[in-house]
Order: C-alpha cells, then sequence, then structure tokens
C-alpha cells in the first residue's frame, strides 16, 4: 500500500522540490549549498573527459591541467560539484557554460570544442569516441540521498533508507 513516484530533473528542481516538500526524499550528490540531512552512499571519481588527439604523457590528467583551458562545464546544477572542485585546487578554466547532456558533452569534447570533467557514474559507456583519464590527485563528489532536517521519518521511508544503504554497498 505504498506508492513510489520517481522523478528526475536538474539539481535544482529536484532539491527545490524536497525544500517545499513535495518529496519524501532525494538522491543526488552532497551539496553544501542545500541545508538537507545528507545519508552519503558512496563516492563517484570525476574523470577528465578529452578529444582522443589530446596531447597526454601519460594514463592520468593531472587537475592542473584544466588550468587556462576551454572547458565545456556541464550545467543544470551539477557544475556545482566540479565548481567545488575548481575552488578547491584554485583551478581557472576558460569555462563555457552548456544547458545540455551529458552525452551531448561527450560529443562536443569529441568535436574538439573544448575539454570536460565528468564522473564514473555518468560516463559508464559512453567514451569510446573521447580519451578519458583518471584525475590525479584523485577528485570525487559524493552521492548520497538527502531528506529535509525536520522530516519524520515513517516506516516505509526507513525501510527505503536501509534497503538503499544495502544496495550502495554493492556499487562499491
Amino acid at each position: 500500500d505504498i506508492t513510489i513516484n520517481i522523478q528526475t530533473g536538474t539539481v535544482t528542481e529536484l532539491y527545490g522540490g524536497l525544500e517545499e516538500g513535495r518529496f519524501d526524499v532525494c538522491f543526488g550528490t552532497k551539496n553544501p549549498k542545500y541545508d538537507f540531512k545528507w545519508l552519503a552512499l558512496g563516492q563517484d571519481r570525476f574523470y577528465a573527459i578529452l578529444p582522443k588527439d589530446y596531447p597526454t604523457d601519460d594514463n592520468e590528467f593531472k587537475i592542473s591541467g584544466f588550468n587556462g583551458t576551454k572547458f565545456l562545464m556541464p550545467g543544470l546544477g551539477f557544475d556545482d560539484d566540479i565548481g567545488a572542485v575548481f575552488n578547491d585546487y584554485n583551478i581557472k578554466p576558460f569555462v563555457t557554460p552548456t544547458y545540455v547532456d551529458d552525452p551531448a558533452i561527450i560529443s562536443m569534447v569529441e568535436h574538439g570544442l573544448g575539454i570536460s570533467m565528468l564522473s564514473e557514474l555518468i560516463i559508464a559507456g559512453r567514451t569510446d569516441s573521447v580519451k578519458v583519464l583518471p584525475i590525479v590527485p584523485e577528485v570525487c563528489r559524493t552521492l548520497a540521498l538527502a531528506t529535509k532536517q525536520d522530516k519524520v521519518m515513517t516506516l516505509p521511508m526507513k525501510r527505503l533508507v536501509a534497503i538503499t544503504k544495502e544496495f550502495a554497498k554493492t556499487m562499491q
């Protein structure tokens, strides 16, 4: 007797829906801009997304390699995670904001319009047309389940959280 309604959207739409009480829980990445209770589910490593002919010396991409490059910034709120990485490491690329989906960013990189950074979860199975290198030092985003601070967890919500924790363990 439980109804589950799954919705997708931008970070702003989903976290806004949680803030407004339209959603009980939200899956996303831990974002300090939002005052939620966060249940960390795992880490999602970032990779450099480069054209196939991009000159690299080895099988990794130093984070400083983004400095001064034409960088295709994912939009729809996902720029928060990448922006935090750039702030943490004082990286200053020439950012071109994009408002397209992840396959479009990969295609833009493939066609030499810039380079980008995407997470392992996003690029899975979509990397044949580009060079994908792990970034050093390793940078990740925290995948999490969010609820409002004052949300009283019902028994079904507690069960969903427990199932989600168990499932997250299988992904690591």
